[in-house]
């Protein structure tokens, strides 16, 4: 009988894991997590210990905390909370969500371009013969445009994975991981 080869995990798949226990996959992401977890007993038992996890956290109530914590807490909050103005609230949604940025992206792309073929084929008699080099130039000034762009989107998205998540979203759940054990521990 062969043994079944075990799935390494990854940092990538173990956020991946936490997100879906806790409720926060899509359902894409939640298939493919249900898939490993049946090819491999490790990733089925690390998603049920944070699933259970999950419940524990989610299942705390308010009991014993001190109001003065509490309310320096939702000051914090509160501090943190107000940007409210309009283009830090445009800017934090064009740039929060990736496809919400690339589609941003793609629509200013479509719209400059369409004024600029508009406005050359608006004027009649004014066809402009382009030479080879011309075309040539504009062809190659197009691709390192492109290239700049994917570059960026590129560069957003290392950001994203690895500063954005790890900073904002890795660690607090760390964070909570290790009040929650203290609490369970006794200390």
């Amino acid at each position: 009988m062969r043994k079944k080869k075990s799935i390494e995990v990854t940092g990538e798949l173990l956020d991946k894991i936490i997100s879906a226990a806790y409720g926060d996959a899509g359902v894409l992401q939640k298939l493919k997590l249900k898939y490993l977890s049946f090819k491999d007993e490790n990733i089925k038992r690390i998603y049920l210990d944070y699933k259970t996890s999950a419940k524990a956290v989610h299942s705390l109530k308010e009991k014993d905390f001190p109001e003065r914590s509490s309310n320096d807490i939702l000051s914090k909050i509160e501090a943190e909370g107000s940007f409210n103005s309009l283009p830090s609230k445009t800017f934090s949604i064009l740039f929060s969500r990736p496809i919400i940025s690339a589609a941003a992206g793609i629509i200013i792309i479509v719209v400059v371009s369409l004024l600029f073929f508009n406005k050359q084929m608006g004027s009649p008699g004014n066809e402009t013969k382009y030479s080879k080099a011309e075309i040539e130039l504009a062809e190659k000034q197009a691709k390192e445009s492109l290239a700049l762009v994917g570059f960026a989107f590129n560069k957003t998205k290392n950001i994203l994975e690895e500063e954005v998540i790890h900073e904002r979203v890795g660690k607090p759940i760390k964070k909570g991981f290790d009040t929650i054990n203290k609490l369970f521990s006794g200390g």
